[in-house]
């Protein structure tokens, strides 16, 4: 049994704005900007210190979910859509 993520139209919608602002010039030069300060290249687990951590982790994970809501799969790639049909 193989199951599929649906998204629902608030979550088409939700990709669809994420498009919107970093497929523009600007918004590529923000994610570009994003990536060098978010630890997109780079380990976040360098500090003894585990919030220091955890803060790095973070900003590295939004960085991640927006580089996901342009990817053609979207929030289907998350596994963000609780629901579920059989294929």
């Amino acid at each position: 049994m193989v199951f599929k993520n649906i998204m629902t139209p608030e979550q088409k919608q939700l990709k669809k704005h994420y498009m919107d602002i970093f497929n523009t010039d600007a918004g590529q030069a923000v994610l570009k900007d994003l990536q060098s300060r978010c630890f997109k290249y780079a380990t976040t687990n360098t500090s003894p210190v585990a919030s220091i951590n955890d803060n790095n982790e973070g900003m590295r994970q939004v960085l991640l979910h927006i580089e996901t809501m342009m990817s053609p799969e979207g929030m289907e790639a998350q596994g963000a859509s609780n629901t579920q049909t059989e294929v």
